[in-house]
């Protein structure tokens, strides 16, 4: 769907920050050098975080005795072999923070060999048209020295001892024996294959600041495959219900997964125990899921996105590309009834297929399911076609409206709304119903050309509505000047409308100027995070912004019976959610937060976890308790306490205190 990403906006690049992952850490302790401790007390939980620094090679090339006057420094490969007779240089040329704690040499052999070369430091002042008859000869003693070496396999030289400092550091690879080898060089187009000097940092962090949000324990769920939860819901008891996609023999806690993988559910109980879990294997689609949500009665309302023909028991859905699905099952985890959607245009009488995706699920006390999202071109949510509006239909260029639509608790349709994509497209993100049924949205809003869409004057606009349970608009408030999304509304005690979410310049709210962090960029810099209450009838109560200089945001939020605040998202940089910072400075794999605020939005508590936790879930117990929940693909720490998953990616569950 390359064409028709334009109009996901924000939305896109706050995924890649808080979806991507990263390697594990260092195994062990780094030898000889210590990093330099940041200035931390016990009370923040502090931990190691390592990263690395990766720097190319500034000039490599190879050099053969029987053609002593040829230069090789274009070649795609770098040979080392005692017959013929022929070296490798490497000079690396850089400058860069000190206080690294390790480093090493990556290359990468094309042609392994049965013995591989000796490493040895050689005078700088060459450069690629480097000959045999100009070469440097080797330094002192070998520095390195790596055994055999397989075709097809990377391997690294240990250089903590030599590269001590920054400036010009070169090397020689000569030869044991005659059984040759061969390496990527830079010249080769697979640039994370080329000779690189990798520096490792070790960094003292806060991961910690306020009162509560302790860690009571964190659970692994997990089997031989890759799980990966994308959404969870709590009921009444504390109980956690998890949606997601798995592949391979996939579990989470119960019995093994059919494969090749499929969708997955499972519901475990207030103290984390495993309660019952299902799997829908799937042969011809691909999926993914975005929201769950519980029914009064208890019944599990997931929605999400296909590829292909899914089928969760009751047949299967329209094949489409880009299509998505809503569906029910049972307190137990059993299918009750699934409907597909699709989009498409009509061009020259072609029927070209376009995307459709469901963002966010509610229900209200008579178990209806309610859904958001965005879509391109027409679709029919089961009342009649819906229109995205004119740019949404432009290839290359398109923008995405929005729809809303209710179906009864049988699926029956009962009413449908789309709202046209504007200048930077429009996308229902978050929903949520308050005690009389009114629905609540949260939304990314662009005006069109001739129209205000719910207010919304500007593009990328953050925008709360509430609309009647016939879905008629009662009022909407645009954040106005700014840039962003709603990632999370609630009813909070009054059927106040609390929301959360991320934004980038200003916004007016209760007669205050509300900045982020870098606002006076002519872009607006990066987002911050935002948390807001609106009276019921949409008049503004108050709205707080949280972060720092890194790209910071929600991208789920939670409130308890007593109006207290639960948001969890990414951050980049060292950020300070309102207790004092948290988090690495150089640490670049993903890194979650997790918060709780008060009903008035002072700072309770915020927790760093990181790195290798992605698409943080959250749940909520009756005494106040936070489950914290995400995709582990690698070691991560929270606090001084590190997990790991037990092969690809689990299921992480930490349950924190009040």
């Amino acid at each position: 769907m390359k064409g028709w990403k334009r109009g996901l906006g924000l939305l896109s690049a706050l995924g890649l920050m808080v979806g991507c992952g990263g390697g594990a850490e260092p195994e062990g302790t780094p030898s000889l050098r210590s990093a330099k401790a940041a200035a931390v007390t016990e009370a923040c939980k502090p931990r190691t975080a390592y990263s690395e620094q990766r720097i190319e090679v500034t000039y490599d090339t190879y050099v053969t005795q029987d053609a002593p006057t040829t230069s090789h420094g274009t070649s795609t490969l770098l040979v080392t072999d005692g017959s013929p007779r022929q070296e490798t240089y490497l000079d690396f040329r850089f400058g860069t923070r000190p206080g690294w704690i390790q480093a090493r040499l990556e290359l990468f052999a094309t042609d392994g060999s049965t013995n591989g070369p000796l490493l040895y430091r050689t005078l700088s002042g060459w450069n690629d048209s480097l000959t045999w008859n100009t070469r440097p000869g080797p330094v002192a003693a070998p520095v390195g020295n790596v055994g055999a070496v397989a075709s097809g396999t990377r391997i690294a030289y240990d250089l903590t001892n030599i590269v001590t400092d920054d400036g010009i550091h070169s090397f020689v690879l000569i030869p044991e024996g005659g059984d040759g080898l061969d390496f990527v060089s830079r010249e080769d187009p697979r640039q994370d294959l080329r000779p690189t000097l990798v520096l490792t940092y070790a960094e003292t962090v806060c991961t910690y600041q306020g009162t509560g949000g302790e860690l009571v324990e964190g659970l692994l769920k997990g089997g031989a495959g890759d799980e990966t939860p994308q959404a969870m819901a709590s009921d009444s008891s504390g109980a956690q219900v998890v949606a997601g996609v798995y592949t391979g023999a996939g579990s989470l806690g119960g019995s093994t997964f059919p494969t090749p993988g499929g969708l997955m559910l499972g519901r475990f109980g207030a103290d984390g125990s495993h309660q019952w879990s299902r799997a829908f294997p799937q042969a011809n689609a691909n999926l993914t899921v975005t929201s769950v949500t519980l029914t009064p009665l208890g019944n599990v309302l997931v929605v999400g996105g296909y590829a292909g023909t899914p089928d969760f028991g009751t047949g299967p859905l329209p094949d489409h590309p880009y299509g998505t699905f809503i569906a029910k099952f049972s307190p137990s985890g059993n299918i009750t009834w699934a409907k597909g959607f699709t989009a498409r245009v009509v061009k020259g009488g072609d029927v070209e297929l376009l995307p459709i995706r469901a963002n966010a699920v509610a229900t209200d006390a008579n178990g209806s399911l309610i859904v958001t999202g965005y879509f391109f071109g027409y679709a029919n949510l089961g009342g009649g076609d819906l229109y995205a509006g004119i740019g949404s239909t432009a290839y290359g260029d398109a923008d995405a409206g929005m729809f809303i639509a209710k179906y009864s608790w049988e699926g029956h349709h009962l009413w449908s709304r789309a709202y046209p994509g504007g200048m930077g497209g429009t996308l229902g993100t978050a929903l949520a119903t308050d005690s009389a049924g009114n629905i609540l949205l949260g939304a990314q809003v662009s005006r069109t050309a001739t129209d205000f869409i719910l207010g919304a004057t500007g593009r990328e606009t953050p925008v709360v509505a509430k609309f009647t349970p016939e879905g008629t608009l009662l009022w909407s408030r645009a954040l106005n000047g700014a840039m962003g999304s709603v990632a999370g509304v609630a009813a909070v005690p009054g059927d106040a409308v609390a929301f959360s979410g991320y934004f980038k310049k200003t916004f007016t709210f209760a007669g205050q100027t509300v900045a982020s962090s870098q606002a006076e960029e002519w872009d607006g810099g990066n987002t911050d995070v935002m948390l807001g209450v609106l009276e019921a009838s949409g008049a503004d109560r108050w709205a707080r912004r949280y972060g720092d200089d890194g790209n910071d945001g929600v991208t789920t939020m939670k409130v308890d019976a007593q109006g207290n605040f639960r948001l969890a998202g990414g951050h980049g940089l060292p950020v300070d959610l309102g207790g004092g910072l948290i988090g690495p400075v150089y640490e670049r794999e993903s890194q979650t937060f997790v918060a709780s605020y008060g009903a008035d939005g002072a700072h309770r508590w915020s927790r760093n976890v990181g790195p290798n936790l992605s698409q943080p879930l959250l749940g909520i117990t009756p005494d106040g308790s936070t489950f914290l929940g995400g995709t582990l693909d690698g070691v991560t720490g929270v606090g001084q306490t590190q997990y790991g998953p037990s092969n690809g990616t689990d299921l992480l569950l930490l349950k924190l205190t009040p």
